[in-house]
């Protein structure tokens, strides 16, 4: 994981590696290593300030997804894509196990999209759940509860920004 870091990151691969290892004390490095290509925590503020600043007057939520799956032992914990089939209420396959903790936290994530489809706001089905901007940075949880906390993960954001800044160009492959 080191040689990799070195490569994308140089000489900020160590800061990095230390930041995620406080953020995400795992004892697995394959879970260290699943939530660094995650990116979703860091650069999704990112995307969705752009996002809503192009969009101009549409409102824009974040959410952060941080139950751990069950699925595969535990292997994965809260990675990429853990959170679609709660989304549909699919709370009984091999990835979400379909104890109460889970079907609860598909009963929450379902009606909040049913209710993000129909109105445009996710709200009345979870608690308040502000509109994302710059300043608050307001971002709902979904774990084993569900909250909402301003500028969650912030010392990793503030580092992928730091890091975009200095990032070179990636090369056109076309």
């Amino acid at each position: 994981m080191r040689a990799v870091a070195k490569g994308l990151l140089g000489a900020h691969a160590d800061r990095t590696l230390a930041l995620y290892k406080k953020a995400y004390p795992m004892t697995r490095r394959f879970r260290c290593k699943c939530a660094w290509q995650r990116t979703d925590a860091s650069a999704g503020p990112l995307t969705c300030k752009r996002s809503a600043k192009r969009r101009g007057k549409a409102p824009a939520y974040m959410y952060l997804f941080t139950w751990p799956s069950p699925g595969f032992g535990g292997k994965f914990g809260a990675v990429h894509g853990v959170d679609v089939p709660l989304v549909f209420h699919a709370y009984r396959g091999s990835i979400c196990g379909g104890s109460p903790e889970a079907r609860a936290l598909a009963d929450r994530m379902a009606a909040t999209w049913v209710a993000f489809a129909k109105t445009g706001n996710p709200n009345p089905a979870i608690p308040e759940w502000p509109v994302y901007n710059g300043q608050t940075r307001a971002t709902m949880i979904s774990d084993k509860s569900t909250r909402v906390e301003n500028d969650p993960g912030r010392e990793m954001r503030l580092l992928w920004e730091e890091l975009a800044k200095t990032a070179k160009p990636a090369a056109s492959g076309g």
